[in-house]
């Protein structure tokens, strides 16, 4: 019977020894640590290594997506940023949160830097005339491409949303004055 754990123990130190020997001793998120650790150094090709490494490791998540994107802006490869950027946002949920803004502000800086000023296109829509007449003298004034930026006027409260493929929708509700926010339902208000 001792001979037998012996030679057990043996078998799983050699097992254990050939993963770390092989470099399979590293979890998914020890790679996504490295990854952000790398960025937050500034050690861009590092970064792209370790966050290559994860989604090779068959993962597809946003987070790595976005990791490497950053990674390649900081190696000033902003088409192959663009690219990881755009596939982080595939791997977004319906509803837009915070990294998604995040992510779509890397992409217009990679699409500025490469002068792809025709990959971004704009829809915005209000119900007021006169706030449509100032978005559009504002864009004339500042946009490279006022041409890739459209303005309608919709109430989207009795009106359908343009057909179209959206990467997101936002929304600047009117301000709600303070006693009817305490009336308001708590997701609302959140």
């Amino acid at each position: 019977m001792r001979r037998l754990k012996c030679a057990a123990g043996r078998a799983l130190a050699l097992i254990l020894l050939c993963n770390l020997a092989a470099g399979c001793g590293q979890t998914d998120g020890d790679l996504v640590l490295s990854g952000r650790e790398q960025l937050e150094a500034g050690s861009y090709e590092e970064a792209v290594e370790a966050y290559t490494a994860q989604l090779d490791r068959g993962t597809n998540h946003e987070d790595d997506y976005r990791g490497l994107g950053i990674a390649y802006m900081g190696l000033g490869e902003y088409e192959k940023a663009a690219g990881a950027f755009e596939t982080a946002l595939t791997q977004a949920g319906v509803v837009p949160h915070a990294k998604e803004f995040d992510i779509n502000y890397y992409l217009g800086s990679c699409y500025y830097k490469l002068g792809r000023y025709e990959d971004a296109h704009a829809v915005l829509a209000d119900i007021s005339d006169a706030a449509l007449r100032i978005s559009r003298e504002n864009i004339m004034s500042q946009c490279r491409v006022p041409s890739n930026i459209d303005l309608i006027k919709l109430d989207v409260l009795k009106e359908q949303v343009p057909e179209g493929r959206f990467d997101m929708i936002t929304s600047n509700p009117p301000y709600i004055n303070e006693s009817d926010m305490r009336t308001l339902d708590r997701e609302v208000n959140d």
